[in-house]
């Protein structure tokens, strides 16, 4: 996370993209590493019928924060 989750707009490392999970029990934000994922839940948002980009820009916001503070929720090794 300290190397790969940091954001930088206007670079890769601000890019991002949003997938819908099935029911409506949110998204998960991916961003330029295929390892590093953000679950954004619809309680987060202020209008959970936002769209792609407040709640892609609200998961980079998240992952900026996990890197800095590299308290990670969930790490899953395979």
């Amino acid at each position: 996370m300290k190397t790969m989750g940091f954001v930088a707009p206007s670079s890769s490392h601000g890019d991002f993209s949003v997938t819908k999970l099935k029911d409506a029990l949110g998204w998960i934000v991916h961003c330029h590493h295929p390892d590093i994922l953000n679950y954004v839940s619809p309680s987060e948002l202020e209008d959970p019928n936002s769209g792609d980009m407040i709640i892609g820009v609200h998961g980079r916001q998240k992952r900026g924060e996990d890197a800095q503070s590299l308290d990670s929720i969930h790490i899953e090794q395979r």
